[in-house]
């Protein structure tokens, strides 16, 4: 071990089940020179049993890695050969991620192991109280980044083997294209080529997907690596014996299995506190294009900060299991967690420096043994380590508190920014302006003309902060952009649409879709508010999926003993919701509500600013499309809200904090047997499942005012909804005959043709003669606006 490099085993553990997609892709003339190859060392039968291990290994022979020895091959072929070192590292990390093996089932009599199949999608098989109406709905066999249609059945065997072949030519050219493949590179190259298919066949329907399988056993087994690498040679090999022996173990044995309980790993938090401050809190005047800088910024300070913490600890991006939505999560070495004082020192003091207490990032661990794995218990990991952020955030910044640098006074308390409240020359206080704020702005501009990002590492910067460039120097990092791919190790292409993994390392994670006017000039929130129907206003659009937390807890498990999924089906789930409000979102928004902006979209909510009039639709499109993704499962909902700027020059921070007020209503609103699921309509909160009737009559109340019908059918639907709220207070009769008196005089200078439209929307509000329909004046507020 002592020869042994980390980027050895990442790429052991990386490449380790390569093989099944290789055999899958059913290329004859590469399986015969393996054959040939490895026949005698491995003791193949026939060319028909070539196992993957052997395809991985001739495979891997092709590739050029930076800084990885010959001795990966070994680790690939032996993975569970009990008898050296990186075998049974490759193996632990193989056995630890699956977990128990809840993607075993009884396949149909007519079914093999040998047959192939389409991944399931994951959040189809989401299961919270019991099992529902949800059905199963599978992924075609393509790239990440290529949303398709979901399948409600698995393909035939020869559409499969033909995908697998074409996605299979199209993997082994981008990494043939690069001269040498670093281990970041190899990590992203796989992300994208392998995480819509299956890491294995042994179920009939398969949910892991081969790029969560791969990445998060090679992040056990790094993590390993690291915690083992101080220990006397004879020691480690013994410990490592022990683990394997009481892994693959089939009966308990309590002196055996003691090992399986020491906490040889931690989970590491990071939480951004103050996002929405931060994000909403800017100027009007150019406010799209600081929305956009500071959105990308918070994704990407996180970011910057994880890679830099995984470079001091020797570690890679698999180790980096999820980052989005405000915070990120990595697998670390459990010697790792007494160095967790030191990197929140460090970041505080970044922090400090650049926001004062504005922002602050916050770092917590927990520690997990190899049987919190094995019991597939590590969605109660999540859940600890968040507990116990949750109770740091009352303790921010206290290094700076005990050491009283946070009470010593200002030296100019009046000439402050009003925004970041940062001190101010002269110059920029009497010119109203603030060169830091407007870095972000400069960043926003910056993102939206350039195709390319590159972040390169550098010797960290150590002075006082003076932009948002400045700030990422403080990390380590330098920003670069290009409108030219680069060979670079970090270089992610702004344009999603124009990401080509044969060019670049990924597409960036922030949105990166501009609505400009005239299709030129990048448009101002005045442009987005003059594209509404009716009133022209911007409006704002929020959103957040129902019980993640609880989902990624107990929601992956069918085995009631079980507290949740094994890691790699969390690691599924995460990535699958990274693309649905990352890549899918941004397409949509991209053809089909062009005139919309997003704001921000993370792993699971989302911040949309665009014309008040196309929110509706958008939203519902939303939840189809997370429908579409879970296969119409109950469990998996998303609530969501939307306010209208009172005016296009209004902050954007008041309407952004009246909405997220609506969303906490959407998420609180409670009827009959179900909560949550709904979306809060200009402060009404309505459930999904109502949603339709709503729609539908918003639709037919805009098309008989569009007819020439007058728009006093609205105030008589508002004075009708006035009296039914008043008969409920008192607890009398409903005199739904007032209502209907002076619609049909209304009717009396209508069109014919207009009059059963009236009728029909008459039928839909009085639902009884005793009862108003509860949207009825929601749904004419909303035309009123439309049709003003």
């Amino acid at each position: 071990m002592e020869d042994l490099t980390i980027e050895t085993v990442y790429a052991s553990s990386m490449l380790h089940k390569i093989g099944e997609f290789y055999l899958r892709a059913n290329l004859v003339n590469d399986k015969k020179k393996a054959y040939e190859l490895y026949k005698e060392k491995c003791n193949i039968e026939s060319q028909d049993k070539i196992p993957y291990e052997v395809m991985s290994a001739y495979f891997s022979e092709k590739l050029n890695i930076n800084g990885v020895q010959r001795e990966y091959i070994e680790g690939i072929l032996g993975h569970c050969d009990t008898s050296e070192f990186l075998p049974m590292l490759v193996s632990l990390g193989d056995k630890l991620s699956t977990g128990k093996s809840e993607d075993v089932d009884k396949m149909n009599k007519k079914q093999t192991s040998q047959e192939l199949r389409n991944l399931v999608s994951i959040l189809s098989s989401v299961v919270l109280e019991k099992a529902q109406n949800q059905r199963t709905r599978y992924k075609k066999v393509v790239r990440a980044t290529q949303p398709e249609e979901l399948l409600e059945e698995s393909e035939d065997q020869q559409t499969l083997t033909e995908s697998y072949k074409q996605l299979w030519e199209e993997f082994e050219k981008a990494l043939s294209l690069r001269k040498e493949v670093s281990i970041s590179q190899l990590y992203y190259i796989m992300r994208e080529f392998t995480s819509n298919i299956p890491s294995s066949n042994i179920s009939s329907k398969p949910s892991v997907s081969l790029f969560s399988h791969s990445s998060t056993s090679a992040a056990i087994s790094a993590a390993l690596y690291r915690q083992l690498e101080e220990l006397e040679s004879s020691e480690r090999m013994g410990m490592v014996k022990r683990l394997v022996e009481a892994v693959g173990a089939n009966e308990p044995d309590k002196q055996r299995d003691s090992i399986l309980d020491e906490k040889i790993f931690c989970l590491l938090k990071a939480d951004i506190s103050g996002i929405q401050n931060f994000i909403y809190n800017i100027a009007t005047e150019n406010a799209l294009m600081a929305l956009k800088g500071r959105s990308f910024y918070v994704n990407y300070l996180l970011d910057t900060i994880a890679w830099k913490m995984l470079k001091e600890e020797g570690l890679y991006e698999p180790n980096l299991m999820y980052s989005g939505g405000g915070h990120f999560y990595m697998i670390l070495p459990a010697k790792s967690a007494e160095k967790l004082g030191k990197y929140q020192e460090w970041v505080d003091n970044i922090m400090y420096k650049a926001h004062q207490l504005q922002l602050s990032v916050l770092l917590e661990v927990e520690p997990f043994s190899p049987r919190d794995l094995i019991e597939n218990n590590f969605g109660t990991i999540f859940d600890n380590v968040s507990k116990k952020l949750k109770l740091k955030k009352y303790r921010k910044y206290e290094t700076f508190v005990k050491s009283g640098e946070i009470f010593k006074p200002k030296d100019n308390p009046v000439r402050r920014c009003s925004y970041c409240g940062r001190e101010i020359s002269i110059h920029e206080y009497e010119n109203g302006e603030c060169k830091f704020c407007d870095s972000f702005s400069n960043l926003g501009t910056k993102l939206a003309k350039s195709g390319y990002i590159i972040f390169k590492r550098a010797k960290p910067y150590d002075s006082t902060i003076n932009n948002v460039g400045d700030i990422f120097k403080s990390i380590g990092f330098e920003i670069e952009f290009t409108d030219n791919p680069k060979d670079e190790e970090l270089i992610f292409a702004l344009d999603k649409m124009k990401y080509d993994p044969y060019e670049v390392t990924y597409y960036a994670k922030t949105a990166s879709y501009y609505y400009r006017k005239h299709g030129l000039t990048l448009a101002s929130l005045e442009d987005i508010a003059k594209k509404a129907e009716g009133i022209q206003r911007w409006g704002i659009l929020r959103g957040d999926v129902d019980n993640l937390g609880k989902i990624f807890r107990t929601g992956l498990s069918r085995d009631s003993k079980s507290d949740g999924g094994s890691i790699s089906k969390i690691s599924t789930l995460s990535f699958e919701m990274e693309l649905i409000f990352t890549v899918y979102l941004e397409k949509m928004i991209e053809k089909d509500y062009p005139e919309c902006v997003i704001v921000y979209s993370g792993g699971d909510d989302f911040f949309i600013l665009g014309p008040w009039s196309d929110l509706l639709e958008l939203a519902k499109d939303i939840r189809d499309m997370l429908d579409k993704f879970s296969g119409n499962n109950p469990n998996v909902t998303v609530s969501m809200a939307i306010e209208i700027a009172p005016a296009d020059k209004y902050p954007i921070y008041g309407t952004a904090t009246d909405c997220g007020e609506s969303l906490d209503e959407a998420k609180e609103y409670r009827r009959n047997d179900k909560e949550k699921d709904a979306i809060c309509v200009l402060g009404t909160p309505i459930g999904w499942e109502e949603f339709e009737k709503f729609n539908n009559l918003s639709y037919k109340l805009e098309k008989v005012i569009k007819n020439n019908v007058s728009r006093r059918i609205l105030q008589l639907i508002y004075i009708a909804d006035e009296l039914y709220k008043e008969a409920q207070e008192n607890k009398s009769i409903f005199k739904s005959w007032r209502f209907e008196y002076y619609i049909g005089r209304l009717k009396q200078s209508t069109r014919r043709d207009q009059q059963e439209a009236i009728d029909e929307i008459i039928r839909d509000i009085l639902e009884t003669r005793k009862s108003l329909y509860k949207y009825a004046a929601l749904s004419a507020r909303w035309v009123e606006l439309m049709t003003r």
